[in-house]
C-alpha cells in the first residue's frame, strides 16, 4: 500500500470505540457522526492520572484541534480536542502521486473531546472518491 499522509485542512479553530462503516456511494463522500456514546468515546474522564492527561496522544496543535491519525494500514483515529462540538468538517487525504487532495470523509458532527476509531472508507466501501476539484479518483 502506498504511503499515505493525512492532511487536515479544517477551517475551524478547533480508548476508542470502533464505528461501523457506511457503504459510500461511488461518487459521494462518506459522512460520519461521532456525536453519541454509541459511536465515540470521550478522551477525558474523571479520575485519570496526570500522566495520562498529559500524554503524547493528547497533544495537539492549536490550529488543528480536529485530528485524524493513522493507527494501522486500515484504521484511523478521529479526535476532537475542542471543548465544543464541531459540525460539517471535511477530512482531506493527500496521496503521493495524486495531483489534488482527496475528500476522504465528512464529519456531520463530532462532540466536544470525542475520539473514535474507524476504518479508512476505501477499505470496505467503494474505491472511488472525489478530489478537492470534484474530479473522480479511484483508490483501488
Amino acid at each position: 500500500m502506498k504511503k499515505i499522509t493525512l492532511l487536515l485542512l479544517i477551517a475551524v479553530a478547533f480508548s476508542c470505540k470502533k464505528t461501523t462503516m457506511p457503504e459510500p456511494d461511488p461518487l459521494t463522500t462518506p459522512e460520519y457522526n461521532f456525536d453519541k456514546s454509541s459511536n465515540s468515546d470521550l478522551m477525558f474522564q474523571d479520575g485519570e492520572s496526570v500522566a495520562l492527561l498529559t500524554s503524547d496522544d493528547r497533544c495537539y496543535e492549536i490550529g488543528k484541534v480536529l485530528r485524524v491519525k493513522a493507527l494501522s494500514a486500515t484504521t484511523i483515529e478521529v479526535a476532537n480536542f475542542a471543548p465544543v462540538d464541531i459540525a460539517d468538517a471535511t477530512i482531506l487525504l493527500t496521496v503521493s502521486g495524486s495531483e489534488k487532495p482527496i475528500k476522504l470523509f465528512k464529519i456531520g458532527k463530532i462532540r466536544a473531546h470525542a475520539v473514535s476509531v474507524i476504518e479508512y472508507p476505501f477499505i470496505k466501501g467503494g474505491a472511488k472518491f472525489l478530489d478537492t476539484e470534484n474530479r473522480e479518483v479511484d483508490m483501488a
